[in-house]
């Protein structure tokens, strides 16, 4: 795997955002890669603001606890940011990604529980806790990934680890979505 790109570039990682799911797909179908990862999203597209506030507005009686996801497509890839959601974490929901192409997804939430997952052609070729890298007893799938020992696994580190991975693995730099990106509500 060549590293184009090096931790120091997602430090905002480290300090900031506690609770989301980012998932990679190689494909640019966003509808494809939408009816697997969000089948139960509303109708419809919105912007990154307008999705977070319809989820602040709370539970909604017919579809449950909304939650906001923005999309992009770039360089042949769909990307999918997922704002306190896991959908992305899911390996079933992975496994049947990787059908469309090569999956990666980085997962965080507030409670500390994290995923970094690579599958391809219907099976997880790596996955492990990127907060528990470290800890021979963390439960992991697949052999170390080539760029993996470079990186800083500490605790204060790992999701600009985690990033840096999904960055080297796809050529992709992911970003937080902008209020003005495409995004839409789904229920979880």
């Amino acid at each position: 795997m060549t590293s184009p790109f090096e931790q120091d570039d997602f430090d905002d990682v480290d300090g900031g955002l506690q609770a989301y799911c980012l998932t990679a797909v190689a494909s640019d179908d966003v509808d494809a890669v939408l009816d697997i990862l969000l089948p139960r999203r509303r109708p419809g597209v919105t912007t990154w603001a307008g999705a977070r506030d319809r989820v602040m507005e709370g539970f909604d009686e017919v579809g449950g606890n909304p939650l906001a996801a923005a999309t992009s497509r770039s360089a042949g890839w769909t990307c999918v940011w997922e704002d306190n959601g896991f959908q992305g974490s899911v390996v079933r929901t992975l496994t049947r990604l990787s059908d469309l192409g090569r999956t990666i997804s980085v997962y965080r939430n507030g409670a500390l529980l994290s995923a970094f997952t690579l599958a391809e052609n219907r099976r997880v070729v790596r996955r492990f806790e990127p907060l528990r890298h470290d800890d021979a007893k963390a439960r992991t799938t697949g052999e170390p990934l080539a760029d993996e020992p470079l990186l800083d696994w500490s605790p204060e580190r790992c999701g600009s680890a985690a990033m840096t991975m999904l960055a080297n693995l796809s050529g992709l730099y992911p970003e937080w979505p902008r209020e003005s990106d495409e995004a839409l509500v789904y229920f979880n």
